[in-house]
């Protein structure tokens, strides 16, 4: 069995350009929020932390390469991966 369960949280806008909106669920708010931004090859490229997240962390990938990656936001064994474009 796995420890960590899967939440959905919404990326926007997608393709975005300079910042990525994430929105998480209202219950990690407050709460310590890790976001971890990946190459589709796996490669960590970002990495944020919030001790306090508010509902909605604007992220800045504007030095990002165009491409495709992942994000993953973590608020301690719970965990969301979502897909996003770099123009």
């Amino acid at each position: 069995l796995s420890a960590s369960t899967m939440v959905q949280v919404q990326t926007f806008p997608n393709p975005v350009t300079n910042e990525l909106r994430v929105m998480i669920p209202n219950n990690w708010q407050g709460k310590m929020i890790a976001y971890e931004i990946y190459t589709n090859a796996g490669l960590l490229v970002k990495r944020i932390q919030n001790a306090s997240a508010a509902q909605i962390q604007q992220i800045n990938v504007q030095s990002l390469s165009t491409g495709n990656y992942i994000i993953r936001v973590m608020n301690g064994s719970e965990k969301s991966v979502s897909k996003f474009i770099k123009q």
